[in-house]
Parts: C-alpha cells; sequence; structure tokens
C-alpha cells in the first residue's frame, strides 16, 4: 500500500490536468458533405456527410432513391455499419473496418456526377424570421435571461432552384426543389456543390449554414435535390442550356 503522502499530489495533478485538457477541448466540428456518385441499376445517388467534431466517428452514408415515389427525400443508411453480432456501430475505423469494405463496394458500383457551377443555382428564400437567441457562452442556470447576451438567429423557408445570378424572375427555371428548412447564425445560405445526374432529370445541391453557435460557430451542409418544374425533351444539361437561354 502507497503512502497518502505520495498519493494525494499525484491525484491532485491528473486532476488538474484533466480539467484543464476539459476547458481547453474542442467538442463541437463541422458538418460536410462528399456526393460519391450514381448507380444507375437502382437509380440511386449516394452521399457522406463527414463530423469533424471530437468524437471522429465515421461519416454517415445517405442516398436519394430516384426511381422511388419520393426521389426528393434522403435515406440514412444504417445496415453498413451493422457489425457481424447485429450490433450498429458508428464509430468503426472508416477504412480498416466492415463498413471500410462495404463502402468500397458501393463506391465500385457508381458512375459520377456531373459538376455544375454553383451560381447555376439560386436560393430563394420564400420565409426569414429573425430572432433574438441567449449566446451559448452565457447560457448559465441562476442569471436571468434578460441579462445574458443575445445573438441573432435566422430561420429560413427556401427553395433551390436553377437560374441565373443577375436575374429576378424564376418563372421560366426548369428544375426547383421542395420547400426547405435551415436555422442559421448568420444571415446566409450559400450553394456549396452543384450536380446534375448521368441519364436522370435531377440537380442536386448542398447548401451551407452556419448552423450550430457553439464554440466558434460550426457550419453544416444539406443535400437538396431539384426535379423538373415542367415536362423537359431533353437532357439535364439540354435542359439547363435551354432554361438560360429562355432569359
Amino acid at each position: 500500500m502507497q503512502p497518502m503522502a505520495y498519493i494525494k499530489p499525484a491525484t491532485l495533478l491528473l486532476a488538474a490536468l484533466l480539467t484543464m485538457n476539459a476547458t481547453h477541448a474542442t467538442v463541437g466540428g463541422d458538418q460536410y458533405l462528399e456526393f460519391l456518385g450514381y448507380e444507375p441499376t437502382d437509380q440511386k445517388v449516394y452521399l457522406l456527410r463527414y463530423y469533424m467534431d471530437g468524437r471522429a466517428r465515421a461519416p454517415q452514408l445517405y442516398y436519394f432513391n430516384l426511381a422511388s415515389n419520393t426521389p426528393t427525400k434522403l435515406v440514412e443508411v444504417e445496415s453498413i455499419y451493422r457489425l457481424p453480432n447485429g450490433k450498429i456501430d458508428i464509430d468503426q475505423d472508416p477504412v480498416n473496418s466492415e463498413f471500410g469494405r462495404q463502402l468500397t463496394a458501393i463506391k465500385n458500383r457508381l458512375v459520377p456526377l456531373i459538376p455544375l457551377a454553383t451560381d447555376s443555382i439560386r436560393v430563394n428564400k420564400l420565409q426569414t424570421t429573425q430572432k433574438s437567441v441567449i449566446a451559448w457562452y452565457d447560457d448559465y442556470e441562476g442569471k436571468p435571461d434578460t441579462e445574458k447576451a443575445h445573438i441573432p438567429e435566422y430561420q429560413y423557408r427556401y427553395r433551390l432552384t436553377t437560374g441565373l445570378a443577375n436575374t429576378d424572375t424564376y418563372h421560366n427555371t426548369c428544375y426547383q426543389s421542395m420547400p426547405q428548412m435551415a436555422i442559421s447564425y448568420r444571415p446566409q445560405l450559400l450553394v456549396k456543390h452543384a450536380y446534375a445526374i448521368p441519364t436522370q432529370r435531377y440537380v442536386i445541391a448542398g447548401i451551407k449554414y452556419l448552423a450550430d453557435q457553439f464554440e466558434v460557430g460550426y457550419y453544416h451542409e444539406d443535400p437538396v435535390v431539384l426535379s423538373p418544374k415542367r415536362q423537359l425533351s431533353g437532357t439535364t444539361l439540354q435542359d439547363l442550356i435551354h432554361c438560360y437561354w429562355r432569359y
């Protein structure tokens, strides 16, 4: 049994180190998308969401099933994270794991998406609601809300359309999304990705916004599918060119 004189200093030092690490640790992080490609047989567009926080979990796999009755609905995949014992494990090594092997098999079946200029996608803000919310760093119990620091929060209801950035009308657009929702702590919604889908009359985009006010603030990205607004006759790229010539 060790003397107490030696145990106490070591214990205090360990506690101090843990406290210091916890104080300076970063637990939040950005989230960003990687559009993997299109699977022609099942008519699915696959993408990954990466979490850049302290957990270091595996990226989340999703797809849009363009052959379904809900082609704009994002589907979260769970089976790829299932271990042989049936347990779901999202903290697997992204490469050297069952998740990594299944993801590689999926990627080998995909064809690349067709990149589009991000300024070919417009963000049409249908409704904007701004309110003042308590800042994360001042949200302590026992302190009146009126004395806490506040920051602006922007709630957006928006729709994506194809169109030129220097125009103000939308009646000639060929593609548009369903109305979307986003809460941002900065007054902006940015088009980060834009793709046409081979052999399909759909456009897919990624929207970036400051979704988390915690710590320094963290950006998230949301995937959005745009469908034809009216009956079209050509390929997606031909349709887009035709849309722009109509302006």
